[in-house]
């Protein structure tokens, strides 16, 4: 297994008050159910990122500043892959979080997940492009990660134990690291979502189940990891979010 962190570390608060990210996010919803994740999606806060239901902005076209394409479908897939293909075709970073079992080729990367967990994969794949960080992980290692993967899962997990946080958190995950998906995975990607004042402060006790997770991956995964400071979590929460993906990998989360 290689393992990968990002070089750049931000440690510069007046950094975060004045930078400005010269790119802008799509969060596109489709079918009447999926309304209520993308107004989550919304709620996140980030300027940077329009959240819109497909049929409020007919003729979508790609823009200059266009980086990534979130595309949540759960009805009109036809219309949803046709969307998803003029992104795709103009390079911008097109993934497709799907309730239904959908095939093509019109986009990087496709998850196939429970409409209530739609949006937690839409903010897994946004939070990290935003947050502040010791170890960071930016839109290049998403890139590397999810350009042209195929399938990707992901998963979230939030603990709030006095002891064993770390433990608890990986222990809530469905999909265990011997679970055969990440066999076929390619990249991997742990972040460590935590509040600046948590408390109390991560003892390296805790860091023994995070190594032993780490350890039981396939040699050959590329794995990518980072931390950083939520200030919106409760100072005891700590929450974990971990995505595989791969040409081969299987998307669908079992019903």
């Amino acid at each position: 297994m290689t393992v990968i962190t990002t070089h750049h570390i931000m440690t510069d608060p007046e950094f975060y008050t004045t930078y400005t990210p010269p790119f802008r996010i799509h969060v596109i919803g489709f079918g009447k159910r999926i309304e209520p994740a993308i107004a989550k999606a919304s709620d996140l806060g980030y300027d940077e990122v329009a959240s819109y239901m497909s049929d409020k902005r007919p003729n979508i076209i790609p823009g200059e500043k266009d980086i990534m394409a979130i595309i949540c479908v759960d009805d009109n897939e036809s219309e949803a892959l046709q969307l998803s293909k003029t992104f795709y075709d103009a390079n911008v970073l097109t993934l497709v979080v799907t309730t239904k079992h959908l095939q093509g080729d019109s986009f990087d990367s496709m998850t196939e997940v429970r409409l209530e967990d739609v949006p937690v994969v839409v903010k897994s794949l946004l939070d990290p492009l935003f947050m502040q960080g010791k170890i960071c992980f930016d839109f290049n290692d998403m890139s590397t990660c999810l350009r042209n993967s195929g399938c990707f899962f992901i998963e979230e997990a939030i603990s709030t134990k006095k002891d064993g946080r770390l433990e608890d958190a990986i222990n809530q995950f469905k999909v265990p690291v011997l679970d055969k998906r990440f066999d076929a995975a390619e990249f991997a990607v742990l972040i460590i979502y935590h509040n600046p004042d948590m408390e109390p402060p991560l003892a390296m006790r805790e860091i023994v189940s995070l190594n032993e997770y780490l350890s039981g991956m396939p040699e050959k995964i590329d794995l990518f990891w980072a931390i950083f400071r939520d200030d919106k979590m409760s100072a005891n929460e700590i929450r974990i979010s971990t995505m595989i993906s791969g040409k081969k990998l299987d998307p669908c989360i079992k019903k």
